[in-house]
């Protein structure tokens, strides 16, 4: 499992590093999460910080603290501060729909790491990364 968390993790840092959304020392993304309490997420959370780090790529941490209003407020103030990427775990797939339409918006790219958007639009344009904690199929027309 933890092998398995190790590779998601990476990926979902790798689908913005690789995404031609930057290529250069000196570049930042934010992640954006809602909690450390379990294994899982810090596990999560010490791959994907690593990988970014390891490519140069300054990392902003924005911890929601399982609050989806606060974690929409440090999405904007990622985007406002111009971060090259985000990479969200969501508090719910409800609440993360407003984060990606508000970083597309901002010309933002967006990798969602575990829960998925609920419900997809067809507008949004984000990368949702599954894990084996959940037995959902990725939306088809993100």
């Amino acid at each position: 499992m933890k092998k398995f968390i190790l590779a998601a993790s990476v990926a979902a840092a790798s689908v913005l590093a690789g995404s031609g959304a930057f290529a250069a020392d000196g570049k930042s993304i934010c992640f954006a999460y809602q909690t450390l309490e379990t294994e899982f997420w810090v596990a999560g959370h010490k791959a994907i910080t690593k990988s970014l780090a390891d490519k140069g790529i300054d990392v902003i941490e924005v911890n929601a603290n399982e609050d989806a209003n606060r974690q929409l407020e440090q999405v904007r103030d990622c985007i406002t501060q111009g971060v090259e990427g985000i990479i969200i775990i969501p508090q719910d797939g409800e609440s993360v729909i407003k984060m990606i339409a508000e970083a597309n918006e901002a010309g933002v790219p967006v990798a969602v790491f575990n829960r998925p958007p609920n419900p997809p639009t067809r507008t949004m344009r984000s990368s949702w990364l599954p894990t084996m904690s959940r037995s959902l199929r990725p939306p088809s027309n993100i």
